[in-house]
């Protein structure tokens, strides 16, 4: 039995391959199973068999994914981050020039020239900037917690904290590769955080149960 709504398409997690899916409940004693595990439900063998082939090739599919979001995400944000850096560094040059053109015809800086320093253009293009900061710290936070389910433990680091050996992990196989700049990132924003400075690190990374990647 279930408590969900009947006949309205709803998001729930399927109680089998624990993947967020939609369903159309039409009485309390449906079951909380996705279409896509109906076919290996059963206690035999040959089910439980067909059943981690299936979970395991939709989880693979799942991460690749995000993995695929995740990296586009990063490489657009931080494109967006160079232009706009581009654009405020050009927008400086300018004022600079105009104060120093400025000065040199009038030997003092004019009331009009000290409003244009505090124009909108410069202000947004601050503003630009720092939002794409913001959305590169999302993305790689996601990163982050994903690295907190499957990361490498044990003095010879062959097992992944999911409790499959690394070389049989096909999510810690993927976060290996870029673990790197996830752990770049992270101390960055440890860095950020202990000077009293906005940063990106979850909620979740400072829980009672967190593990500090790179740590």
């Amino acid at each position: 039995m279930h408590s969900y709504c009947l006949h309205s398409p709803i998001p729930v997690v399927c109680l089998c391959c624990r993947q967020e899916r939609i369903f159309t409940f039409k009485s309390r004693s449906d079951q909380v199973i996705c279409t896509g595990c109906r076919r290996h439900v059963g206690d035999t063998l040959a089910k439980a068999t067909l059943r981690d082939s299936d979970h395991i090739g939709m989880w693979e599919g799942a991460l690749k994914v995000a993995e695929c979001d995740h990296q586009s995400q990063l490489d657009a944000r931080q494109a967006e981050i160079h232009s706009l850096s581009e654009q405020l560094a050009t927008q400086r040059r300018l004022v600079e020039d105009l104060r120093y053109s400025y000065k040199n015809e009038r030997g003092l800086e004019a009331e009009s020239v000290r409003r244009w320093l505090d124009d909108a253009r410069v202000f947004e293009a601050e503003e630009k900037r720092d939002a794409a900061f913001r959305s590169r710290d999302r993305a790689m936070a996601h990163l982050w917690m994903i690295n907190e389910l499957h990361h490498a433990i044990g003095i010879d680091e062959l097992k992944c904290s999911c409790g499959r050996r690394t070389n049989g992990c096909r999510e810690w196989q993927a976060m290996a590769r870029i673990v790197g700049p996830l752990y770049s990132w992270e101390q960055k924003q440890k860095e950020r955080q202990a000077a009293g400075l906005p940063h990106g690190l979850p909620d979740e990374y400072f829980g009672p149960s967190f593990r500090r990647a790179g740590s």
